[in-house]
């Protein structure tokens, strides 16, 4: 029986992957707001799905504000992004984009990276959390949070709040300001949703335990999971999570300001496919059947849809063929979202979660919130 176990997790992955990961909905400019002279900023732009999603949104004639690691990777970025839309001019309709440092493993740069766009905009149109990696199990950021979790959710929530006014300023116009998390289906797996609503494990104390390839899931056979194995890159599926639940929250906070002259700002957030970056690579370098990754092209389709599309109701998860799900709705808008028919795997593996766990989603996205807010106090400059 035992040597059936893993065969048959592979091929109920699979199954459930070709369902919730096959390219669907396609997105079009003529679908949503005009991207014309628009602020777009984008983190993680110098590669993967944020260089894709940059090369489509300087093509629609925003303005794009890269957020690079280095000025070596923001130089080579450009070139990939001029040569993509044909030269940067009137004719090509293209501006050209501008880069600025920021590495989310400091929140120092984050900060600096923040304090940069305040010299240059009086508002942000388009906030894209899109950079992230998986990290190998003992891997820290500059002020020791596990480096999935800092990167791909504290860096992000950092930026968001300390932007917050360009995003509610009512210069960029009636239209709600969008903010866009590049999540994952990945947190369909077991993460542990109360470890974020408590200061649990935020330095990796428990998660370094957790396998990081193939190999080691499969020889893995206790620790933070209790019943089941930790999934591959544990500390990146609860990174995940963290950027789906913090999605939720700031829709609920300021979604609907009660305050004059405030700029609405809607949140999205989003699972790209499974696609052929880097970060795939890392931890599956031998993926069996590669065929079945997504360019990056096809993967920022999603959030190009989530930065324009007014169909979309604020809040909603988008899958890898681009149908929103409700993550803490309740009845048929919940199980069949936009009541189109498709039943929801997204919720009803949040159900399975909540029934484990004994916490929902919806419940938990508030105390979540206001752990991240005190892991970062500490590490603020005061302006």
């Amino acid at each position: 029986m035992s040597g059936l176990r893993y065969p048959f997790l592979l091929l109920f992955a699979l199954v459930l992957k070709l369902y919730i990961d096959c390219p669907g909905i396609i997105w079009s400019p003529n679908n949503g707001l005009e991207l014309r002279e628009k602020i777009v900023v984008i983190t993680g732009a110098s590669s993967g799905i944020g260089l894709a999603a940059s090369k489509i949104f300087v093509r629609e004639g925003a303005r794009v504000v890269l957020g690079c690691r280095s000025p070596a990777r923001c130089a080579i970025a450009i070139q990939e992004i001029e040569n993509f839309v044909g030269g940067y001019n009137e004719q090509t309709r293209s501006i050209e984009p501008i880069p600025l440092i920021l590495d989310l493993d400091s929140l120092e740069s984050v900060q600096a990276f923040a304090s940069e766009l305040h010299k240059r905009f009086d508002h942000i149109d388009v906030l894209v959390n899109n950079g992230g990696l998986v990290s190998p199990p003992k891997q820290r950021t500059v002020e020791g949070f596990e480096k999935g979790y800092g990167v791909m959710h504290l860096g992000h929530f950092l930026l968001t709040n300390q932007v917050l006014d360009l995003l509610q300023s009512t210069t960029g116009g009636p239209e709600p300001s969008r903010v866009v998390h590049h999540s994952s289906a990945a947190f369909l797996g077991l993460s542990h949703i109360r470890s974020l609503t408590t200061a649990f494990d935020l330095r990796g104390e428990v998660t370094d335990g957790c396998p990081f390839t193939l190999s080691e899931m499969k020889n893995h056979t206790d620790g933070w999971y209790a019943f089941v194995p930790c999934p591959v890159g544990g500390g990146y599926v609860r990174a995940k999570m963290a950027q789906a639940m913090f999605s939720l929250e700031l829709q609920k906070r300021f979604g609907h300001p009660t305050t004059p002259n405030v700029r609405a700002i809607s949140s999205y957030a989003l699972h790209p496919g499974s696609v052929h970056t880097a970060i795939l690579s890392s931890v599956m370098n031998t993926f069996p059947m590669p065929y079945l990754l997504r360019p990056p092209m096809v993967a920022a389709e999603n959030i190009l849809r989530c930065a324009t599309d007014r169909k979309i109701k604020p809040g909603s998860f988008l899958d890898g063929m681009g149908f929103p799900h409700n993550l803490t709705g309740s009845g048929t808008d919940a199980w069949f979202p936009e009541n189109d028919g498709r039943f929801s795997f997204y919720r009803f593996f949040l159900e399975l979660k909540a029934l484990f766990w004994g916490i929902r989603v919806g419940d938990a996205t508030a105390p979540a919130w206001l752990v991240s807010e005190q892991a970062i106090r500490p590490h603020l400059k005061t302006k």
